[in-house]
């Protein structure tokens, strides 16, 4: 009779609690948010440059070129021998420049990895420490069996292969005729200005004539006009040209003989 007390007791007790309510439904973006504030990540700038590449599988699609320090140092130098080979001039020659030295730096690495992925797999079904073994056949076999086991990897090693290049060849194309039209400017603008040179030219020339026959007949006019000491002696006096010219010199070979009687000199 007492545990039978005990346990009504109890159940009464729960009867009596009031019901808990339950918990709220979340959407899945409700979700993800909470469980987003949970993921702290890297906090030092050296743990989020790490974190960025943490993706990454083979870097032939990164915005940016990913290599190992001697790479990007290759790819350096050949960006530079290419800008000294080529030339060019103004923003737009020097970014399709810059996009043929990217392209064909990824095109150079597919290659290299579409190698390497090839005749490393097939080196794996040959063993040249055993003597039993044919080398030749085991790699022949090697290279069959590679085709089938990596198709995959080739095939999209090949279809990069054939993006890069691509990507080489529109821009070469695309560089060649930027600078065959600045190029052509040039010519046009080379020859406007050799035609305003001898405009110039031609115009100063005409001007320069004009000056110069406009003091030729100044000249002639106040030759014209000057008369000797005789003349001006003589106001009334009415000769010819000839005679003017006789009267004249006689009177300027008086003028000197005098000047050398009395030990003047003429200037």
């Amino acid at each position: 009779m007492k545990l039978e007390s005990t346990t009504k007791t109890a159940a009464a007790e729960a009867a009596e609690a009031p019901a808990t309510e339950p918990a709220p439904k979340r959407t899945p973006n409700e979700a993800r948010c909470i469980n987003a504030t949970l993921s702290t990540g890297p906090k030092t700038e050296a743990g989020k440059a790490a974190s960025k590449m943490s993706a990454t599988k083979h870097g032939l699609c990164a915005r940016t070129i990913l290599g190992s320090a001697a790479e990007l140092q290759q790819h350096r130098e050949y960006s530079e021998a290419l800008r000294e080979d080529l030339e060019p001039v103004g923003a737009l020659e020097v970014t399709l420049v810059q996009n043929i030295a990217d392209a064909q730096f990824q095109l150079d690495r597919t290659r290299a990895m579409e190698q390497n992925l090839f005749f490393e797999t097939a080196l794996k079904y040959t063993d040249e420490a055993d003597e039993t073994r044919d080398f030749d056949a085991d790699y022949d076999q090697g290279q069959a069996f590679t085709f089938e086991a990596k198709s995959k990897q080739l095939d999209l090693l090949a279809r990069y292969g054939n993006r890069f290049h691509r990507q080489v060849i529109q821009n070469q194309n695309a560089f060649y005729k930027a600078r065959d039209e600045r190029r052509k400017e040039e010519a046009r603008q080379a020859v406007i200005e050799k035609q305003r040179r001898a405009e110039s030219m031609a115009n100063w020339r005409q001007e320069s004539d004009e000056a110069s026959y406009k003091r030729m007949q100044e000249r002639a006019e106040a030759k014209a006009n000057q008369k000797s000491s005789f003349v001006r002696q003589n106001p009334k006096l009415d000769v010819s040209d000839a005679e003017y010219d006789r009267l004249k010199a006689q009177v300027e070979a008086d003028m000197a003989a005098m000047d050398r009687k009395f030990g003047k000199f003429q200037d």
